[in-house]
């Protein structure tokens, strides 16, 4: 048996105020740790800022901060202290001007846990790899990521004292292709945090981290913010603290409420179990599966040429930065041949 107890917070609404936020995260989390001892904890996405990405404005780029910065020394204090693994997400800012939704994750000695992407180069954390512009019933963009957040360069996992792992960031959870990878490269336990909201978005997290769980035979932890902002609009985050097991089940959850926080122990080995009872990378048939490097990125629902001609423009625009900002948005790829303030792992 290989037990290691997860737990997912789900953080709720933030101020524009990182510092503050920040101290507030950092008392909740050392309540956490006290109360529970986990071995990996896993805040929301962009935990230390609000959900700003609901229109463009550049003077939400003052809340970026370097990775190490601020937050994740102050984080890595507390994971030293405690001798727990903590899964950061927070806006960063890299000394290229880059722009990245990301999550770091800090290790028991208090630094960094590099990942390493497929090519075998080191990344200091996961940036989010899909970044959407979304829109809402009545066609309104309500999510304006692409006019903040460069795409990450891949897929890395983390090798940590407990196992591998991996994650994804809220809207890579819809890119089955990215749970496959990690799933292919070894990951045991596949971190999920996110911030969605809509009438649906409680339920359909739930199921989406079961089917992911089981297609992939991964533990899944799925991390959702909680509670109102009204920021741009008012929106109450559907929250979504579960967590899976290899087989589909859902071993723990939490109501959807603000700072509710699941905690449990799982066995990395059943992994393996399951894995061995169903070889689902046995039976896979790659040479099939061009399709999915294509190309062509888009399918078309649409029952007509006007219809796919209206779609094609809609992912055009929306594929585009909603406003050309002045800070500088260099969309290159970083990567690193060695991660600063590494601990022993």
């Amino acid at each position: 048996m290989r037990p290691l107890t997860v737990c997912a917070v789900q953080c709720g609404p933030s101020s524009p105020n990182t510092r503050e936020n920040v101290k507030a995260l950092l008392e909740l989390t050392r309540d956490v740790i006290t109360r529970h001892r986990p071995d990996i904890i896993c805040l929301s996405e962009l935990a230390t800022t609000p959900y700003f990405c609901v229109s463009p404005d550049p003077a939400w780029f003052d809340l970026a901060e370097p990775i190490p910065g601020p937050s994740t020394e102050a984080f890595g204090v507390l994971a030293r202290a405690h001798r727990v693994h903590i899964l950061l997400p927070i806006f960063e800012r890299t000394e290229a001007g880059a722009h990245y939704n990301s999550a770091v994750l800090i290790n028991a000695d208090g630094g960094l846990t590099p990942g390493r992407l497929p090519d075998g180069s080191l990344v200091s954390c996961y940036r989010k790899t899909h970044i959407p512009a979304t829109f809402d019933a009545q066609g309104v963009l309500r999510s304006h990521e692409k006019s903040y957040f460069s795409p990450g360069p891949g897929l890395p996992v983390f090798d940590t004292v407990h196992g591998r792992i991996g994650i994804l960031i809220c809207y890579d959870k819809r890119f089955t292709e990215a749970w496959r990878i990690l799933a292919l490269r070894g990951a045991e336990v596949v971190f999920n945090p996110v911030a969605s909201w809509g009438e649906s978005a409680q339920s359909v997290y739930a199921a989406e981290c079961q089917v992911m769980a089981l297609y992939n035979q991964v533990f899944v932890v799925g991390c959702g913010k909680a509670g109102e902002e009204v920021l741009g609009f008012p929106k109450t985050f559907a929250g979504g603290a579960h967590v899976c097991a290899p087989d589909g089940r859902m071993v723990a959850t939490a109501p959807a409420e603000p700072w509710a926080v699941v905690v449990t122990t799982i066995d990395l080995d059943e992994v393996w179990r399951v894995r061995r009872q169903k070889a689902l990378s046995r039976d896979r048939r790659p040479e099939l599966y061009a399709p999915l490097t294509s190309a062509e990125p888009h399918f078309f629902p649409g029952r007509d040429a006007n219809d796919r001609k209206t779609l094609t423009n809609q992912i055009a625009d929306a594929d585009t930065p909603i406003v050309s900002f002045s800070r500088p948005r260099n969309v290159a790829t970083e990567r690193i041949s060695a991660v600063p303030q590494l601990g022993p792992e």
